[in-house]
């Protein structure tokens, strides 16, 4: 926990974590029952919200904050349908070409768009077909949950089927999680951090998810793995040096590799479970390098999806 008698000392350390904008603190009240601040951000699709609570020990006069929570809501990409008339697809196009943060209730006579996609919305829910009210359902999860709308869908039975919860500690030191990098461990990616001392004990280890908790695994030879990865064309030391730093805060690259002669664009991210680079396509599915140099159709394969994908995408 971090505890300290200066208010203001402890919005540095909320600040330094990513919990509020810079200078935010400074106007927040010191109330004598304690501060409850609770924030959402889009990450992509993700809904991301985060909340935590400031105790006050008024006798003594310190201010202690644990921690803080935080929850990724992730509904990915649906399967769709027209229902009644309505193409989901073209409705999907449609919602996530708005900014749902300011789309305040009063602006539905004002904007056609937001009060013909409530409409939408309403006729998949009347829709004999039980696709369309669950479609309805994830299409509102997806893009109103954490939005001044969400309070006008009920998004509440289906929420937890697609939220991950965690909770982060603060103790003021080097091993603290900022928000950015808990978001890394929400998606299951795992982020480098520094051993506590311990005697002579130093170095690095990682910081997972497991089970709903932080958990923490040995360090490995990060930079070998990179080195042995086989890129489309070589990499400076800067270059290198870039990606290792990226890697070590929990970030997934991506890059083009070259096998047998063939290009691919590929997705890869630390994996410390296994001390190795986990590597993915573009679905971000796991591909076995080793499996490609030696399995031609294999290759071919990945070859044929990766060319489909940039069709799909006016490459």
């Amino acid at each position: 926990m971090i505890q300290e008698k200066d208010f203001d000392q402890l919005g540095k350390s909320v600040e330094a974590n990513g919990l509020l904008p810079a200078g935010l603190w400074a106007t927040l009240g010191r109330g004598s029952d304690g501060i409850g601040i609770t924030g959402h951000k889009k990450y992509g699709s993700d809904t991301i919200t985060y909340s935590f609570d400031v105790e006050i020990n008024n006798n003594l006069g310190i201010y202690t904050l644990h921690g803080y929570q935080v929850k990724m809501l992730h509904v990915g990409e649906l399967d769709h349908k027209i229902i009644n008339g309505i193409n989901t697809a073209e409705l999907e196009r449609e919602m996530a070409n708005i900014n749902w943060a300011n789309a305040l209730p009063g602006l539905f006579d004002k904007d056609n768009r937001i009060a013909d996609i409530v409409l939408q919305l309403s006729g998949l829910l009347a829709a004999s077909d039980p696709r369309g009210t669950e479609l309805s359902e994830l299409l509102g999860l997806k893009y109103l949950a954490g939005t001044p709308l969400e309070g006008y869908v009920n998004l509440n039975q289906i929420r937890k089927k697609y939220e991950t919860s965690l909770f982060i500690p603060l103790n003021g030191n080097e091993q603290d999680l900022i928000l950015g990098e808990s978001i890394w461990l929400l998606m299951g990616h795992a982020v480098s951090k520094p051993i506590l001392p311990e005697g002579n004990k130093q170095g690095m280890c990682w910081m997972v998810m497991e089970h709903g908790q932080i958990s923490q695994t040995p360090d490995f030879d990060l930079s070998g793995k990179l080195s042995a990865l086989p890129f489309a064309y070589p990499k400076s030391l800067v270059q290198q040096a870039e990606y290792l730093v990226k890697l070590s805060s929990g970030a997934e690259i991506s890059d083009k590799f070259r096998i047998n002669g063939q290009l691919f664009r590929a997705r890869f991210r630390a994996d410390p479970l296994s001390a190795d680079i986990l590597v993915m396509d573009r679905n971000r599915n796991k591909l076995d390098l080793n499996q490609l140099k030696s399995d031609p159709d294999k290759l071919r394969d990945l070859l044929g999806k990766d060319q489909d994908k940039r069709k799909g995408l006016g490459l």
